[in-house]
């Protein structure tokens, strides 16, 4: 079975802007010593953006994708854990991409594809996906076990 959580690096982007808030709020309560309730609204918008980073941290814990002989499976939900299966053999192509710092950092966007159905995407872009070409050639051993690694 193989069992991923999302590339770490999605939260690059919040914990700077909470590094840059909190450089900000140092900034301003000095500027602006002695103004009890502005310091206390700077403080206040700076715990809201560290809150939001403890939330992504959260989500980011509680989202995983799997992959077992059988299915795949996609879950997430901090509150209300929902989990989505795809039995295996519906899967028709897993590919990846990455970006320039996807490439710096390791990560990647995994596109596994499968056959459409009225109720279902045909689908699922699995966004920060660490080391794609790991996965993607782990996925295709479970989806292919007959095929030599040379006739890809």
């Amino acid at each position: 079975m193989l069992s991923v959580r999302m590339h770490p690096a999605i939260l690059l982007g919040p914990a700077a802007l909470v590094l840059a808030g909190l450089i900000v709020s140092v900034l301003l309560s000095v500027m602006l010593a002695g103004s009890g309730y502005v310091i206390d609204i700077i403080w206040l918008a700076w715990g809201l953006l560290m809150l939001g980073l403890i939330l992504r941290i959260a989500y980011w814990f509680t989202t995983g994708y799997a992959v077992t002989s059988a299915r795949m499976l996609r879950q997430k939900g901090l509150l209300f854990r929902r989990v989505w299966m795809m039995p295996l053999k519906k899967v028709t192509d897993v590919t990846f991409q990455r970006s320039a710092r996807g490439r710096h950092f390791d990560y990647g966007r995994l596109v596994v594809t499968f056959g459409y159905e009225q109720r279902l995407p045909n689908e699922w872009n699995i966004e920060f996906a660490p080391h794609p070409e790991q996965i993607c050639a782990e996925i295709r051993r479970v989806l292919f076990p007959d095929k030599d690694k040379g006739d890809d």
